[in-house]
């Protein structure tokens, strides 16, 4: 799918839903470009779905006080050379964190 439509369709960010990622277990680096994670435990196609390396990584940092500033904001606060790279940054007091 392209960035819209995982933004749109999957994540539900414009709506105030966020969706999970469930399928084949879904993609841990993907997930977090839209601030998302698989269900635990969630067992699928033959996949163990363990999201607890995200959660470390977003309660190490502290993400619930940080601000989600995503590529689809009209001036992003990351951006890249390549248009088709895309990236989300989680920004709050004295640290940053970008996917």
């Amino acid at each position: 799918m392209t960035p819209a439509n995982w933004l749109v369709e999957s994540s539900g960010i414009p709506f105030g839903l966020t969706g999970d990622m469930l399928y084949r277990g879904g993609n841990r680096w993907l997930e977090m470009q839209y601030g998302m994670t698989v269900r635990y435990p969630w067992f699928t196609e033959g996949v163990n779905c363990d999201p607890r390396p995200v959660w470390k990584i977003w309660d190490e940092f502290g993400i619930a006080d940080a601000a989600m500033l995503g590529f689809w904001e009209q001036q992003p606060a990351v951006s890249t050379s390549d248009e088709a790279v895309k990236v989300t940054a989680y920004r709050k007091q004295g640290r940053s964190c970008c996917q």
